[in-house]
């Protein structure tokens, strides 16, 4: 089984945008760099870590 991590960025007015991930951790680190520049920048953000398995 093939594993993938997906993080999906959620920012109101805006097309869902989906980043890929090799790791749960690694996904949480996206998530947490990509929703804190957002909300920086005045943008209502939110966003999750979801897992895909594909079968080879």
């Amino acid at each position: 089984m093939l594993k993938i991590w997906i993080f999906i960025l959620m920012i109101d007015g805006k097309p869902l945008e989906a980043f890929p991930s090799d790791s749960e951790a690694d996904c949480k680190r996206k998530m947490a760099l990509l929703l804190a520049l957002q909300r920086e920048s005045g943008n209502t953000a939110s966003g999750a870590c979801y897992i895909k398995i594909a079968e080879k």
